[in-house]
């Protein structure tokens, strides 16, 4: 009877290493799984057509965009952080600067989660434009926002219930 006990502990201890063995294996493929599943997500959601849609509208026709970057937040997993230079001109070119960005907080709030603070991080006459008559003159912006996860569309609330 010892000799069959101590053959069942030897079997048990070999099944019981493969037991956790494939428990690790299972929470490591897990993990990458559902890291793949986020980014599949993440790459066909159209999170922000409609934002670069208000963006493109929100500029009006003294307004050139010249760049857009988004970044990932560090601060913020879900979050972004938007960076848009451009250019303005006439002769309320700081006030147009500054509505824009007025413009695409409200715009970006209607998107996104903790849309806190749109700041004009520059706002600078272009030397370049400096001796051109007062309404063509034209003043350098960078507008910088962080922006939180993608609010809920209707889309997406309707197909969760």
């Amino acid at each position: 009877m010892a000799d069959e006990i101590q053959r069942l502990d030897r079997q048990w201890a070999l099944v019981s290493a493969d037991l956790n063995d494939g428990r690790r294996v299972h929470a490591h493929n897990k993990t990458f799984l559902d890291a793949t599943q986020r980014v599949l997500k993440e790459r066909t959601s159209d999170r922000w057509t409609p934002a670069l849609g208000d963006i493109a509208r929100a500029a009006g026709p003294d307004i050139e965009l010249r760049v857009i970057h988004v970044w990932k937040n560090p601060a913020d997993p879900a979050g972004r952080l938007l960076r848009i230079e451009g250019v303005t001109t006439g002769a309320d070119r700081r006030l147009i600067a500054d509505r824009f960005r007025l413009q695409l907080q409200e715009e970006l709030t209607r998107h996104f989660r903790g849309v806190e603070k749109c700041v004009l991080e520059r706002c600078d006459d272009d030397p370049d434009s400096a001796q051109a008559e007062p309404e063509k003159q034209r003043v350098l912006f960078t507008i910088v926002a962080p922006v939180g996860a993608p609010l809920p569309t209707e889309a997406s609330t309707a197909s969760s219930q």
